[in-house]
């Protein structure tokens, strides 16, 4: 402790820095020199495109911007040309080459040949989940009864009368006219087999078939060269042409993948229903009242009670669609249907 004391202790402490102002430059040990922070020379801007333009090109700068598109200046130079009376003709499909080839070998079963694809677009727009199971065959199945009913021994070669309605009942199912059922089958055949369809059709077939697939109930119900469609001519034309390949494979596709396949998606959520007698007397609906009123027909009965049994179904559908009532009764005493399980193609 006495040596301790007798030392001289110093205490060394960091040089002083000297803090500057804000905004200026610190340079530690240099120079007191007054350092000036400098700031960027201003942009003038130039308020024209054409002046900016050149502005950038004086500094070597060079914009560089996508090409110019050229567009009509008016709706109508887009529109296809018109004839000189104005009038702008409806373009119909192109021709699609399918096979037109049915296999009536199994005898009371409807032939299926000649379908579209399962991977076409009009095939998966109709199928519900649940209902991919439910194969072209059996569906089948279901259509040959309720055609029975409805075209009797005619068969595809039915045409029926309705000039305070439908107009005309085509095929099998007797699709309608006015609702544009008919006109859904004729598209189809158009698809199958353009050259084919206006052969059948004969002189007069782009008349014919310009009325069938017009756009309202009224046009497709007008006169074709100052007749009816359902006129004894028409009838008959129609009635011949029904019964061809071409004819016959589209009415199947329309009848499967446009009308019963939406209508199983309608009755897949209530198991009560499984059975080919539910999905026959919807696919009767629809034939009867067209595919967007039947469909609405079969939901409302479905909501109301209808999905308890096929007998409650039945009761609501009749009361729907009077028309079909009959043959609604009579499907329900179809034992081949009551016994219809979907993976079932031939006959029993």
């Amino acid at each position: 402790m006495v040596a301790i004391h007798a030392q001289a202790m110093r205490c060394i402490l960091p040089v002083s820095v000297t803090r500057r102002l804000p905004g200026q430059a610190q340079a530690m040990g240099a120079a007191d020199v007054q350092i000036t922070r400098l700031l960027p020379a201003p942009q003038m801007r130039v308020p024209q495109a054409a002046l900016r333009a050149g502005a950038l090109e004086a500094a070597g700068l060079v914009r560089q911007l996508p090409p110019g598109v050229a567009r009509a200046e008016t709706l109508g130079a887009a529109m296809p040309a018109a004839g000189e009376t104005g009038e702008i003709r409806r373009q119909l499909p192109q021709p699609v080459a399918r096979a037109a080839t049915l296999d009536t070998a199994a005898p009371g079963v409807l032939p299926d040949a000649g379908m579209a694809r399962p991977g076409s677009p009009a095939i998966l727009q109709g199928r519900q989940d649940g209902q991919r199971d439910l194969s072209v065959g059996a569906m089948l199945r279901i259509v040959e009864p309720v055609a029975r009913g409805i075209s009797g021994a005619a068969g595809y070669a039915y045409i029926g009368e309705d000039p305070h309605g439908a107009g005309l009942r085509f095929g099998a199912l007797g699709l309608r006219l006015d609702t544009g059922d008919m006109g859904g089958a004729m598209e189809l055949a158009l698809m199958r087999d353009h050259a084919a369809v206006e052969a059948a059709l004969g002189e007069g077939a782009h008349d014919v078939i310009g009325a069938v697939l017009a756009d309202t109930p009224d046009a497709r119900r007008e006169p074709v060269r100052g007749a009816a469609l359902w006129s004894p001519h028409w009838k008959a034309v129609l009635s011949r042409a029904a019964t061809l390949d071409v004819f016959r494979a589209a009415q199947n596709e329309y009848a499967v993948e446009q009308l019963l396949r939406p209508a199983a998606g309608l009755l897949a959520g209530y198991p009560a229903l499984a059975s080919g007698t539910a999905l026959a007397m919807a696919l009767d609906v629809l034939a009867e009242a067209g595919r967007d009123a039947g469909l609405a027909a079969v939901s409302q009965a479905l909501a109301t009670g209808g999905g308890e049994n096929a007998a409650a179904l039945r009761e609501r559908l009749a009361a729907a669609v009077p028309q079909a009532g009959a043959r609604l009764s009579g499907l329900m005493q179809d034992r081949q249907l009551a016994d219809w399980r979907p993976g079932q193609t031939g006959t029993a």
